[in-house]
């Protein structure tokens, strides 16, 4: 039997979860059986979140929205394809922590070209003695160029030791 490792990504279609499954071929010895649930299998569904807090003013030094809304506002509609995509918009304003598993949905607020979208994320498994992972969710808007704007956005922690292990809190890990 040859060694396998799954990675799945989460999509959305109209709220709905879809699973699509890639299987990669890694080195023996390197994977987990196929029945085993690890740290990469995260369900967004399932997640507890006890409180939240708004994404700015945080101690990891973000960017404000708004200064972040304006350089997007700058960038002409088109020129950068990152700006049309609001997982890409996201993604491009938290940066990239090093977690080892992400979960990412998307849900539009209507069918066709809509105006508003959440995108929820998912990091578990940060290469850190207390923080183990975060939750975040993002109300974002379209501009009338089809630029993806962040109206607003909520972050939560869940700890490898004390408070919050089997949740999500606004809480800082000690």
């Amino acid at each position: 039997m040859s060694p396998v490792s799954t990675l799945s990504i989460l999509a959305a279609t109209a709220c709905r979860p879809m699973r699509i499954v890639f299987l990669l071929a890694i080195l023996p010895g390197a994977a987990a059986s196929a029945d085993e649930s690890g740290p990469c299998d995260l369900a967004i569904d399932g997640v507890t979140v006890e409180s939240s807090r708004p994404v700015e003013g945080t101690s990891l030094q973000r960017m404000a929205l708004a200064e972040f809304n304006a350089i997007i506002a700058e960038i002409p509609a088109r020129q950068e394809s990152w700006i049309m995509d609001p997982v890409r918009v996201v993604l491009e304003y938290l940066g990239t922590p090093g977690a080892r598993a992400v979960s990412i949905r998307r849900c539009d607020a209507a069918g066709e070209r809509a105006r508003e979208t959440s995108v929820w994320l998912l990091e578990d498994g940060y290469l850190d003695d207390s923080v183990r992972g975060a939750w975040y969710n993002f109300i974002l808007g379209r501009d009338d160029a089809g630029r993806w704007l962040i109206k607003e956005g909520r972050e939560a922690y869940r700890c490898w030791r004390g408070h919050h292990q089997q949740s999500y809190s606004e809480q800082s890990c000690s």
